[in-house]
């Protein structure tokens, strides 16, 4: 019989073994929870490690391999034993990367300090992830030179087809392609055009601060330093070019030559449009004439997509000139999902650019003017030397010199006397006229350069040869200050994220290395001849028209 005492022992044995059991359970369970934890904390730092990796790696500025990228990141965060698998697909039509997916995963064996004893020594731990870059809204500038040689034949083509006929198809294409591709709203360009100089017009300048010695045309005087920034100041003040005549320029016709400054139908900027008609019906009225300033192009092209230009831009909206979809651009160069193209086309090479001295740029000139039958009569302050009798009339020192004309053209004579003549007087009072006291803006919009030189400085009698004038009224910014200044600028468009590109239309090959480095890179540049100029824009065109959004 048991006693009490006995039977205490016993339950209390009972107690201890139940005890022990349940220690035993309770270790065990916190053991089991000890690995689950460890297991979720590794499997989420796993898993941020590679989301963040692949969204690195999908970068479309990205200069690693997608597998360089992800493997940094999981060495950086103490994973480096382990070997990532990485799958990328890049969208890419011709040299250009628009669109990339990085698909990642890894796998991992967490060992266990719990539940080893029911046989699991580790659990595996597996983690992917997926990242897509792509472009949604695009901002283009075409630059396409339309200097004189671009109406020379063009080669490997039908004879008689000049490099502009062919520019203008392969524009045309290009516009269409990219513009009829696109969403509303999503895709905006800026054309162009360029020779000696870039013509603004005069909605765009307006928005600018300019100098105010003439209005005939809106072209910018830039210097060195202002190559150096992709836009343009609206608070700076900027120089006005003169409004002058260059190139076939003849002593018969006063207005015989070239505008330095074209005014010409469709030589002005078209900014910030979506309309393929309005773009390609400018690109049809294209003319080619003047010399080549590639690096005015550039400038004005790359300040189109700069922010300094939202101002101007919000402008161009409130006159109705740009679609109300389009304020607020160029947007930001850090605006998410966005890409900014700069096309440059030439087909040769920089060329001095003419600039007024400022003496002949503003202000008075010596120069009067009266109508006499429909032409100008002009008087030129331009007196007789000391005790000179230049004109036989026993009168010496007079201080005018009249250059006149009758209604004959390329004649400089009243009423066909032949008389050069110097008098007290202007040819105006002389003979009862209305006159102007001219400008030096006025001078140059009335004539040449060398009509002026030959008509009113050195007719027969005066004591100057044809070249003798002394008072030459131009300087020259020389070619290879422009090639500097075209290659700062492409420096500073790059730099800022600026998608360039170059394309030599059967340019001389001397100049295919500054071409080459303006691109973005060198699969950027094409040199291309005849009709592969289609083949160059159509590679650029399918490139770009892949940017458009994507829903």
């Amino acid at each position: 019989m048991k006693t009490a005492r006995s039977f205490l022992r016993e339950e209390t044995g009972a107690a201890m073994v139940f005890s022990l059991f349940l220690l035993i359970g309770m270790i065990l369970i916190g053991g089991i929870a000890i690995d689950v934890a460890r297991y979720e904390r590794v499997r989420t730092e796993l898993q941020h490690t590679i989301d963040n990796a692949v969204l690195a790696a999908a970068s479309l500025s990205q200069t690693m391999t997608p597998k360089e990228v992800v493997d940094s990141w999981f060495d950086a965060a103490g994973f480096g034993h382990l070997e990532p698998v990485v799958a990328a697909e890049d969208e890419k039509t011709g040299p250009m990367l628009v669109g990339r997916t990085v698909d990642g995963s890894v796998k991992a064996d967490l060992s266990t300090y719990f539940l080893r004893i029911w046989g699991y020594e580790e659990l595996p731990v597996t983690v992917a992830s997926v990242a897509t870059e792509r472009v949604d809204d695009i901002e283009i500038s075409l630059v396409l030179d339309v200097s004189g040689s671009m109406a020379q034949d063009s080669a490997n083509t039908e004879e008689g087809t000049t490099k502009l006929q062919e520019l203008q198809r392969a524009a045309t294409s290009f516009v269409t392609k990219i513009l009829e591709q696109s969403e509303p709203g999503r895709v905006s360009i800026n054309l162009v055009p360029y020779a000696s100089q870039v013509n603004a017009g005069a909605a765009l300048l307006s928005s600018y601060t300019t100098s105010d010695e003439h209005s005939y045309s809106n072209c910018i005087e830039f210097e060195t330093d202002d190559f150096k920034s992709a836009g343009i100041s609206t608070g700076t003040k900027l120089n006005r070019n003169g409004h002058f005549l260059f190139q076939l320029v003849n002593a018969s016709d006063p207005l015989a030559g070239q505008w330095h400054c074209r005014i010409d139908d469709g030589f002005e900027i078209t900014a910030v449009s979506q309309s393929v008609d309005d773009l390609t019906a400018q690109i049809s009225k294209l003319t080619a004439e003047g010399s080549t300033s590639i690096d005015i192009g550039i400038k004005w092209g790359t300040a189109l997509l700069d922010e300094s230009a939202q101002t101007p831009v919000s402008n161009l909206i409130d006159a109705g000139k740009v679609d109300e979809a389009f304020r607020g651009r160029p947007l930001p160069y850090d605006a998410s999902n966005s890409m900014k193209v700069l096309v440059v086309m030439t087909d040769g090479e920089n060329f001095p650019e003419y600039r007024l001295k400022s003496d002949f740029a503003s202000g008075a000139s010596d120069v009067w003017r009266a109508m006499y039958s429909g032409n100008g009569l002009y008087t030129v302050h331009d007196p007789e030397g000391s005790g000179e009798d230049l004109d036989d009339d026993k009168k010496k020192n007079e201080p005018y010199f009249f250059a006149t004309v009758t209604e004959k053209k390329g004649s400089y004579y009243l009423n066909g006397t032949g008389d050069h003549f110097w008098d007290a007087t202007t040819a105006g009072d002389k003979f009862g006229l209305s006159e102007i006291h001219m400008t030096w803006p006025q001078v140059w919009a009335e004539m040449s350069y060398y009509w002026h030189h030959y008509n009113l400085r050195t007719p027969q009698g005066r004591r100057y040869g044809l070249s003798d004038w002394p008072y030459t009224p131009f300087y020259t910014i020389d070619a290879s200050t422009k090639n500097s200044r075209m290659s700062a600028a492409c420096s500073a468009a790059k730099a800022k994220g600026i998608v360039v590109y170059t394309i030599g239309f059967e340019a001389p090959e001397t100049y295919a290395d500054l071409l080459r480095d303006c691109a973005w890179n060198e699969t950027h540049y094409f040199p291309v001849e005849g009709l592969k100029i289609d083949d160059a824009f159509d590679m650029i065109a399918s490139s770009i028209s892949m940017l458009r959004l994507t829903q």
